[in-house]
């Protein structure tokens, strides 16, 4: 008889151990999603600004294309002065 309540015992240490560890696997995870998270958002707002960027350095590299092409031109004129 003594051999069943030695079972309870060491069946309850182990369910007891399992919520334990099943718990603390739970918080690590959660905390894990929540960085996971915080660097998506982080990544996706460095793309937008990243697109941004991009297209603001088109515009610019238009405006300076359009400077030289004036430049030239007033070369030109000057020349022909």
């Amino acid at each position: 008889m003594d051999v069943k309540k030695f079972e309870e015992v060491d069946y309850i240490v182990v369910k007891d151990s399992i919520n334990r560890d099943f718990k603390r696997l739970s918080k690590v995870s959660i905390a894990m999603t929540i960085i996971a998270l915080i660097l998506s958002i982080a990544c996706m707002k460095l793309g937008v600004e990243n697109e941004e960027l991009k297209i603001e350095n088109e515009e610019l590299r238009k405006v300076i294309e359009i400077k030289n092409s004036q430049i030239s031109d007033l070369e030109e004129d000057n020349m022909k002065l």
